[in-house]
């Protein structure tokens, strides 16, 4: 694990709509994506690494957020603010290919954009079940 070895650094990976990532009592309709789970079953299987998963909350301005024009300001507050605070406090591996973004519905719609817009920044994406008709 993380602790285990203190010279090791990891991929990351940003998902949109944190609160569905991982508990019940906070997912839209109790249905959390079990993305830990799931990390761990590839990770076992030698398909990943293992990944640092940066769960990112929509809070109430999620549709301005994640779509446009709002995501142009989301996306640089991602990149620019929380990318840099989650590279300086943890050990990452920083670069595209090894920096990941991921979002369902509308978090698929902003993972898109991300990787469009910054692809010094996120070489790998993940647009599940995207809404681009928004």
């Amino acid at each position: 694990g993380y602790e285990e070895n203190r010279s090791k650094r990891y991929p990351v990976l940003y998902m949109h709509d944190g609160r569905n990532l991982f508990f019940p009592d906070e997912a839209f309709l109790g249905h959390e994506w079990k993305i830990d789970d799931h990390l761990d079953r590839l990770d076992a299987m030698s398909l990943i690494d293992r990944t640092i998963v940066v769960g990112i909350h929509a809070g109430e301005s999620r549709n301005d957020d994640y779509t446009q024009p709002g995501y142009e300001r989301y996306g640089e507050a991602v990149v620019d603010e929380l990318k840099a605070q989650i590279d300086d406090e943890y050990r990452t591996l920083s670069g595209p290919r090894t920096t990941g973004v991921m979002g369902s519905s509308l978090g698929g719609v902003v993972s898109f954009y991300l990787a469009w817009q910054y692809p010094q920044v996120f070489g790998n994406v993940a647009c599940l079940s995207s809404t681009f008709s928004w």
